[in-house]
């Protein structure tokens, strides 16, 4: 699994890349990194119930595991793969069936509101909220399967846990740091169209989406912006499994 470990980082990097890219402002890996802002993030009563939940014996001793590690596996795999289609599929004009679509006249957007940045702000917190509730779920599912290997796995879930609802709202504050520095690429990019073609009428729109076209860069940093936050919504689901394996990997040696 140290393969899983080193994609993380690198999807981290990744996703402060773009973020860099959106703005004048340096975004670092360390912004990221959990665990050199754990211990000024923490309370003092959360260190306390910390200490106190990993010092009681865990009450699985003995308990029958219901899932596989490759069954854990494969419902990471297979959660990720159904939210990466999702978020490809809202960009795809083509497709006109119900769920998140792009902002668009063929989705109802009028064409005066396609030339500002509120459609498309909802379009993308629409999509965090959404990769925010399956990673959450997915995360509980993955962390209840794999405190029932051992009792230093459960030790991990319920750190794992702790952790999780400590930094939920720093974590919220930075994904929301996002959409806000995608509306200054926005900006860039419709007063770069605008100085090209000083006629904006709507008869332009279909040269949108067309390749090169300004609004179709944009839905390229959108789509790639999406991806790279859900790898990052998804790291400490994949510490798990990474835990996982090397457990069982251990335990069979």
């Amino acid at each position: 699994m140290t393969q899983t470990a080193s994609s993380t980082l690198s999807d981290r990097s990744r996703l402060v890349r773009l973020l860099t890219d959106l703005s004048d402002t340096h975004f670092s890996s360390a912004e990221y990194n959990l665990a050199e802002h754990l211990g000024r993030l923490l309370s003092v009563s959360d260190s306390i119930t910390l200490s106190r939940s990993l010092g009681q014996l865990p009450e699985i001793l003995g308990k029958q595991v219901s899932l596989s590690a490759d069954a854990v596996r494969d419902d990471v795999l297979e959660t990720r793969k159904q939210v990466m289609h999702i978020i490809m599929r809202s960009f795809d004009a083509e497709h006109e069936g119900t769920g998140i679509q792009a902002p668009s006249v063929r989705t109802g957007t009028r064409a005066e509101a396609l030339e500002t940045y509120e459609p498309y702000q909802r379009f993308y917190s629409t999509h965090q909220a959404a990769m925010a509730g399956e990673a959450n779920s997915l995360r509980l599912r993955v962390r209840a399967a794999v405190s029932g290997f051992s009792v230093e796995l459960h030790q991990l879930a319920e750190l794992d846990r702790i952790i999780g609802e400590s930094l939920s709202g720093h974590s919220a504050k930075l994904f929301n740091v996002t959409p806000k520095l995608l509306q200054q690429r926005f900006k860039q990019l419709l007063a770069a169209h605008r100085l090209k073609e000083s006629d904006s009428s709507n008869t332009e729109l279909h040269h949108w989406l067309r390749q090169g076209g300004w609004l179709e860069l944009f839905y390229q940093d959108m789509q790639e912006l999406l991806l790279a936050e859900l790898d990052v919504r998804l790291q400490p689901t994949l510490g798990l499994l990474e835990a996982l394996y090397e457990h069982t990997s251990n335990t069979t040696a």
